[in-house]
């Protein structure tokens, strides 16, 4: 294997999907061990690998329909029939189905970077097939956009060229070359959006003196106030409970010889120079979609004043006992997964700082990293959850139902494996946590190890 090619590629062949509760894990097996256990269907129309029909005792392929004579009713049973005899196929043996649910910029690099602060090494075929997904999916103009489709941002593009650089790359790479020309022509990573100047700073890229953030302190008020945290959307909450412990320690790592090179990189001139301050509010235009409004600036800048000259230290380490507790919560209530990998990967981060490298909860996040790991045709990324497979399975069975499919003997098996895994996957507890909601006999959109993100809708079978 070898990373220093454009689009360098492992051999699918030997890439294997376990799962475990709805958890996903790709394995790179030995070319020995790949012959032992061969790809099933599913694995193979996962990675884009052709997949051999499946004849029926009669020599008929059982996922084309060919029939033409018959009336639009019995045509269209047909078609269904084989087109669920073909997803019966792709069936992974836990009950449900997997698939690719990446497609943000924002996602991968931010575990990467986690990895990287946390000491955490990167497989080998990771760091080939996430190279290879980033060189299928590059802009005409070398950058990357907010999401696949995107046009190109300062915010996506400044993201992957440190990731990559991180992953081993050179700087004279041919993708990182057209990535750092149109960073640069862009104005450079000073104008990059607030999550990437938290992860720069985080990396010692950028000084926290140019980050306007949430400080620990707002998680100690009174929960009446109808600003508190605990008010906020669970996406937006989760994220701002560890960026707010790392904005208010400053916590960075040390720098090294391969970050001062990044450091003079992404930038249209010198560090040392560079005012991180007028930078604050500054986001490249981009990246922005509306101005920061002036009722905001004001509350950043009473933060700032509170927090550079009036905190006292008492309060400080009262403010971050209390996020510490928050966060040990999300990732027990969790089992380390976390709600998604952007609060996965922050909240990571905040525990190496917190504890140190080999700690338990360092050592916990990092068993729990592969399970958003996205492989596909074109590479590897990061899903936005730890997968759909619940969401997936229940309108599939749904479906089934409701085509009339579920009361054919041939479908028996696949339905009832189906209902299996949506059984084991149903919420038999609630939380002993405060600010989450009764959760006890629902379902929800992700595997069982993660917290409800929404609730699927209830079976009409």
């Amino acid at each position: 294997m070898t990373i220093n090619g454009l689009a360098a590629s492992t051999e699918l062949t030997r890439w294997r999907l376990r799962a475990d509760l709805g958890d996903s894990h790709w394995t790179y097996l030995s070319e020995a061990n790949s012959k032992e256990f061969p790809q099933s269907d599913a694995e193979r129309y996962l990675l884009g690998l052709p997949i051999a029909p499946k004849a029926d005792t009669n020599g008929n392929d059982n996922d084309i329909s060919t029939t033409t004579s018959k009336s639009d009713g019995a045509l269209f049973d047909d078609a269904a029939r084989k087109g669920f005899s073909f997803l019966t196929r792709l069936q992974l043996p836990e009950g449900h189905w997997a698939c690719d649910y990446g497609g943000p910029s924002f996602l991968l690099p931010g575990l990467i970077f986690a990895m990287y602060i946390t000491e955490s090494p990167v497989p080998d075929e990771w760091k080939i097939e996430m190279t290879r997904y980033l060189a299928h999916h590059a802009n005409e103009d070398g950058g990357w956009g907010l999401h696949l489709e995107g046009k190109s941002t300062v915010f996506a593009t400044g993201l992957y060229y440190v990731m990559l650089r991180l992953l081993g790359h050179s700087k004279n790479h041919p993708l990182l070359a057209n990535a750092r020309e149109c960073l640069l022509s862009h104005g450079g990573a000073a104008g990059i959006q607030q999550w990437g100047k938290i992860w720069l700073a985080c990396l010692n890229l950028y000084d926290w003196e140019g980050v306007n953030c949430i400080p620990t302190d707002l998680w100690v008020l009174p929960e009446w106030l109808p600003f508190h945290p605990w008010r906020w959307w669970v996406q937006c909450r989760v994220v701002y409970l560890p960026t707010s412990y790392l904005w208010s320690n400053r916590c960075s790592i040390p720098l090294n010889p391969l970050l001062a090179e990044i450091r003079e990189e992404i930038y249209t001139e010198p560090y040392g120079v560079i005012d991180f301050r007028r930078a604050r509010n500054y986001t490249a235009p981009s990246d922005s979609l509306r101005k920061i409004s002036p009722f905001l600036l004001v509350c950043f800048a009473l933060i700032r004043i509170w927090f550079d000259y009036f905190r006292p230290r008492w309060f400080h380490r009262s403010a971050d006992r209390k996020v510490s507790q928050l966060m040990r919560n999300e990732e027990r209530n969790t089992n380390y997964n976390c709600l998604a990998p952007v609060n996965k990967a922050f909240q990571m981060t905040a525990a190496y700082f917190e504890d140190g490298p080999n700690s338990e909860r360092v050592r916990r996040h990092r068993e729990k990293v592969e399970v958003y790991m996205c492989l596909g045709p074109h590479g590897m990324t990061c899903g936005g959850t730890n997968g759909v497979q619940v969401w997936d399975t229940a309108f599939i069975v749904q479906t089934a139902a409701e085509a009339g499919l579920a009361k054919d003997p041939r479908f028996a098996a696949p339905l009832t494996r189906a209902l299996d895994f949506l059984d084991k996957s149903q919420l038999r507890d609630n939380l002993d946590d405060p600010h989450r909601q009764p959760r006890k006999g629902d379902g929800r959109s992700v595997p069982r190890a993660t917290a409800t993100l929404c609730p699927i809708a209830r079976l009409r079978v």
